[in-house]
């Protein structure tokens, strides 16, 4: 369905777990979009959540996943690739970048709020040399819902949101070293009976 951005820094079964779980959260979500993030290096969870610093000094972070997601202040010197997947009948439609990481104070970003609705994958490189990776997952669902026994086929509801933060180790194979967020026990199961080569 989408190709990620590569370099010869990022291990191809790394990027191939990325992809089997952008799969499968297309297959559970249908988003209109996916949004892919490459980073340049391993990030940890402290990125789950957080939205920016007052004043320079302390850190805001949401600690409820299941309201408004703000995008990440990742420096934009750290974001290898953007890229914009908009989907329509389960067909990529238009594939486009996009600069959501932008240079401003943190502050600036606390109320940074994901646009639309859609799927955010943000994926570490250099899993060849660190034998780590990191994903985080940020997930908007559009609240007109399609129903089959409303008048016009559609109900507005409040729309979900679900957010978490994975990090695989390579050992003899990438295995499961974390996860933490919401809505991720089948997440969980998903990669811990991959076969992660």
């Amino acid at each position: 369905m989408i190709n990620l951005h590569k370099t010869e820094t990022d291990d191809a079964n790394f990027l191939n777990l990325v992809l089997m779980l952008v799969e499968y959260l297309y297959q559970k979500y249908a988003p209109k979009n996916i949004h892919a993030i490459h980073i340049d290096n391993w990030f940890g969870d402290k990125w789950l959540g957080f939205r920016g610093k007052i004043l320079g000094a302390a850190g805001v972070r949401d600690k409820d996943f299941d309201s408004k997601l703000v995008l990440p202040p990742f420096n934009p010197s750290r974001v290898l690739d953007t890229t914009t997947y908009d989907i329509k009948n389960n067909i990529v439609s238009d594939i486009h970048k996009r600069d959501l990481h932008v240079y401003q104070i943190s502050e600036n970003n606390i109320d940074n709020y994901a646009y639309g609705f859609g799927l955010f994958v943000w994926y570490s490189a250099k899993t060849k040399i660190n034998s780590q990776g990191s994903i985080m997952i940020h997930y908007k669902e559009n609240p007109l819902r399609k129903i089959s026994n409303s008048e016009d086929g559609y109900m507005r509801v409040r729309p979900k949101y679900a957010a978490f933060y994975i990090m695989l180790e390579r050992k003899t194979k990438w295995e499961l070293s974390k996860i933490i967020g919401s809505d991720h026990e089948d997440i969980k199961e998903l990669l811990t009976n991959s076969n992660g080569k």
